[in-house]
């Protein structure tokens, strides 16, 4: 006859069984409950807060908002609130302040604005535009001896120039007598167009939808390339195929690799908005703007800001933004001054930031 066997430890069950006691089946005391059944201590202390504050969170928020629009603002709210000041002329004006080219146009004049720019910096001879090659150093001198110092000298060292006047800065990438002319842009759309006759003259115009020529053949002159990105409005580019003929627009889809986007004259883009307290330009890299690497490479940037983006400040700016996308915020033409305090343009973005600010009418 065998004995009944003891209950092993922590079963808590009847001898012999291991049958689990009906209290911790449902989730008794000392278990903890089952997550699924709402029994467990979680859940409990989750019940009593929602009890404590209410079970109504809508409600809940509606009172923190009432609380906080109540809250006394005695400071001033904005430095220049748009009723009563002229935000564009502001923004135009702190712009021009980081050394951004700076026009104001009607916008029925923006087609036109826009093929003059494109026109005289395709225009621009490449040796005004290139910094002048430096004379070889002399050589150096026996030095005179005089008080010990952990400073020396470089004889070959050769100080940076840096350039003042930006419509004169150098684009990346212009072209040569050999290479061809660029075909004219159409007056639409961005796609590829034709190619340019063997006798180097320039690239018939775009297609009927208005795509961009390309690259001549035989010796004409030498063409400039512009990226314009897809987005942008088919009325810009209205004027560029009769006032910019050395001009053509190429599209970066599909993208352009680094090398094609280095070897570009400039960019033009629209934007997101402007911020007018510190003339800065937002670019969401939105249609019309794009990616990011269009607007950091080329060196020279055209920005059309239509009055109305212009925002007085930031939290007016931020508000106007969908913080999912990416931001790019440009205040005037890339600039360091990280090595010795001496500016240097162009190292880390555009040398030259040309804004047309397109006013009503």
């Amino acid at each position: 006859m065998t004995e009944p066997r003891a209950p092993g430890p922590g079963t808590g069950g009847s001898p012999g069984t291991g049958q689990v006691p009906a209290s911790q089946a449902a989730g008794g005391p000392g278990t903890g409950g089952s997550p699924g059944t709402g029994q467990g201590a979680r859940e409990r202390v989750l019940r009593r807060v929602r009890a404590a504050i209410g079970d109504d969170v809508a409600d809940r928020q509606r009172r923190i908002d009432a609380e906080y629009a109540a809250l006394p603002r005695d400071y001033l709210a904005a430095h220049h609130e748009p009723a009563a000041h002229d935000i564009v002329a502001l923004f135009a004006e702190r712009a021009a302040d980081y050394r951004a080219v700076v026009e104001r146009v009607p916008a029925s004049a923006l087609p036109d604005a826009i093929a003059r720019v494109l026109a005289d910096r395709a225009a621009t001879p490449e040796s005004a535009m290139a910094p002048e090659p430096a004379t070889a150093p002399e050589p150096a001198t026996e030095p005179v001896p005089g008080p010990a110092s952990m400073i020396t000298e470089d004889s070959g060292h050769i100080a940076p120039e840096i350039f003042r006047d930006h419509r004169e800065s150098s684009p990346s990438g212009a072209g040569d007598a050999t290479a061809g002319a660029y075909g004219i842009a159409g007056t639409a759309g961005m796609g590829a167009g034709t190619a340019g006759t063997g006798d180097g003259t320039a690239g018939t115009a775009g297609t009927g939808d208005g795509t961009a020529g390309t690259a001549g053949t035989g010796d004409g002159g030498a063409g400039v390339q512009f990226i314009v990105p897809q987005g942008v409005p088919a009325e810009w580019l209205g004027r560029c195929a009769e006032r910019s003929p050395r001009a053509a627009l190429i599209a970066d889809d599909p993208p352009l690799d680094t090398a094609m986007l280095d070897a570009a004259a400039g960019v033009l883009t629209g934007c997101a908005v402007a911020i007018a307290e510190t003339g800065t330009i937002v670019l969401d890299h939105g249609p019309g703007q794009g990616r990011r690497a269009v607007t950091l490479v080329p060196d020279f940037h055209l920005v059309v800001v239509r009055h109305d983006q212009v925002a007085a400040d930031l939290p007016g700016a931020f508000a106007r933004l969908d913080p999912a996308r990416p931001h790019t915020l440009i205040s005037g033409p890339s600039a360091t001054s990280d090595i010795e305090l001496v500016r240097v343009e162009g190292v880390h973005g555009p040398r030259t930031l040309h804004v047309l600010i397109a006013d009503p009418g």
